[in-house]
């Protein structure tokens, strides 16, 4: 890419693309006479049409024309957080961000840039004119007001949270805060708008007129307004239930080397599906509803206040934002993602680290308990007499291990069976579970006991109840 001065009041324009080809030239017509000193960044998704070379051939007349070629098609969403990052990275103070489609007018430019002296994002709302979207069909035109209703009613915020015309104003938004944005896809808009938002962020509105497109169609398909639609209840779900997830708490998320199976449940995908979102949304809720009250119930009876307990393969640590508080609480996980979510929902009570449960850092005799939630199926029968060898290691004589363990057979197995096939259906026969196989379900409480007794465990209690609808055993045992 080529590299541009960049002066104080210069602001790049991020304009992402796939298969805008017949735009790239109209568009840029457009910026003639635009006042102030603009860098236009085009970042294309290796389109078919040839979009990237068209606009290396608009580099000999545009100076200031920047392309960042990307390897595929990779999500709109990740495409304004490249351009967010390069942004911070060169070292401008303002970036916007509009479509390529011809719908955003360049000749608004000023407008907001002038409205972001005082505010740290502008957005150009198309819900602020009475004739707002002229030679709109009347699907398009539903489905915008639609999401806005959506947005509105969910996240009890007033803007238009689904456009990508806006300025950013870099000088005032802290590098970091964008790093608390999950979505990969067009949902980018209104959970990104509603992160900085729900921090305090200033937000101005501008009423901005859009024409129907002039080439091309829209991108967005029945599946995306799907999936938006499932990332939505999602942010409403998290925002309920785990508000910290939101919270910018200006402390380092450092994301360790590396990777697992488990990345792509905790958000590591490079995709965002529909079953992906339907299963992390009913895994919130059960999380909250029923596995973190028998959690507690089992803790509080076990252990008392101030001892030091890991949470051995953590997740996200929803279940632990009552537990962080009388418990002298730490986490690990192999996945790096779960490992980012748990710091962001439990800091500064409670932190996670990256690590294999089957090889802990700690020293021998070192906690005084060790406890999981459906964790132990997804071993073979070494890898689990492994685990609890080292868990063996690390406890002080008399510590306890907790292990929420599912049964072969259970109500919810019959749930994630048909959430399988919802899967399949949705994702065009590539969908399957998000995590890795259950190979090792409970058969019965014998069996595990004994796999406890021969890593140097003693039981001391076992419990099958209706507290978690009949889901997971739970075993104690003493060192």
């Amino acid at each position: 890419m080529r590299e541009l001065p960049i002066g104080p009041d210069t602001l790049l324009v991020a304009i992402p693309t796939y298969n805008e080809k017949a735009n790239i030239f109209p568009l840029l017509e457009r910026f003639r006479g635009v006042p102030g000193d603009l860098h236009i960044l085009y970042m294309d998704d290796n389109s078919p049409d040839g979009t990237a070379d068209e606009v290396e051939r608009a580099q000999k007349e545009w100076p200031n024309l920047l392309l960042m070629r990307r390897p595929g098609k990779l999500g709109l969403g990740t495409a304004h957080m490249d351009a967010i990052q390069y942004a911070y990275e060169k070292g401008y103070r303002r970036l916007a961000t509009m479509d390529a489609d011809l719908t955003h007018d360049p000749q608004l430019l000023p407008k907001l840039v002038a409205l972001s002296q005082e505010s740290d994002v502008v957005v150009g709302s198309r819900h602020l004119l009475r004739n707002s979207l002229p030679g709109w069909n009347y699907y398009r035109r539903f489905m915008t007001h639609f999401g806005h209703w959506l947005t509105c009613f969910f996240l009890k915020m007033p803007y238009d949270a689904t456009g990508a015309l806006r300025v950013y104003n870099l000088e005032t938004i802290p590098r970091r805060m964008f790093d608390l944005v999950r979505s990969t896809g067009y949902s980018f808009f209104y959970e990104s708008l509603f992160i900085l938002w729900n921090n305090g962020c200033r937000v101005a509105e501008t009423p901005v007129e859009l024409p129907s497109r002039t080439y091309g169609s829209s991108k967005m398909t029945l599946d995306q307004v799907l999936v938006s639609a499932f990332r939505l209840v999602l942010v409403y779900s998290n925002q309920r239930l785990a508000p910290d997830l939101y919270k910018y708490k200006g402390v380092e998320l450092s994301e360790s080397v590396g990777s697992s199976n488990w990345d792509r449940y905790w958000g590591g995908a490079k995709r965002e599906g529909a079953s992906d979102l339907l299963f992390e949304i009913l895994a919130t809720w059960f999380r909250s509803l029923f596995n973190r009250p028998y959690l507690e119930r089992i803790m509080d009876r076990f252990f008392r206040p101030g001892e030091r307990v890991l949470h051995a393969g953590c997740g996200s640590g929803q279940v632990d934002q009552k537990l962080r508080h009388w418990l002298e609480l730490e986490a690990c996980d192999l996945s790096s993602k779960a490992v980012r979510m748990y710091n962001q929902l439990n800091q500064p009570y409670a932190r996670a680290s990256q690590a294999d449960i089957m090889a802990l850092d700690h020293a021998d005799n070192e906690l005084d308990g060790i406890y999981n939630l459906g964790v132990m199926e997804h071993f073979t029968e070494e890898e689990i007499l492994r685990c609890l060898r080292e868990f063996w290691r690390v406890l002080r004589p008399g510590g306890r291990v907790v292990l929420f363990w599912p049964p072969r057979h259970s109500p919810i197995f019959l749930v994630l069976k048909a959430f399988q096939l919802f899967s399949w259906l949705t994702d065009r026969g590539q969908g399957g579970a998000p995590y890795p196989p259950e190979i090792s379900r409970v058969r019965s409480r014998a069996q595990a006991e004994k796999w406890l007794t021969q890593t140097g465990f003693k039981p001391v209690y076992c419990e099958f109840s209706w507290r978690d609808l009949f889901t997971q055993y739970v075993f104690v045992a003493e060192k």
